[in-house]
């Protein structure tokens, strides 16, 4: 990370390599566990939901529809 210390740039790579490997590991971790927790969560109101952005989308379009 330092220009003026070339002696240190292999560590310095070295842990860049392992911080980005462990970013990625917490980042996919996370994500698989929020995708379950919204699976298990919002299983039942998944179609509410759905249901719900159809008839802002069909609102819109004939709110435009009129104009």
């Amino acid at each position: 990370m330092d220009p003026n210390n070339p002696g240190n740039v292999k560590y310095n790579e070295i842990g860049r390599e392992y911080i980005a490997t462990g970013i990625c590991c917490m980042a996919s971790v996370i994500v698989v566990f929020v995708i379950m927790n919204l699976y298990f969560t919002m299983k039942s109101k998944t179609y509410a939901a759905l249901e719900g952005t159809a008839d802002t989308i069909s609102t819109v379009k004939s709110v435009l529809r009129k104009r």
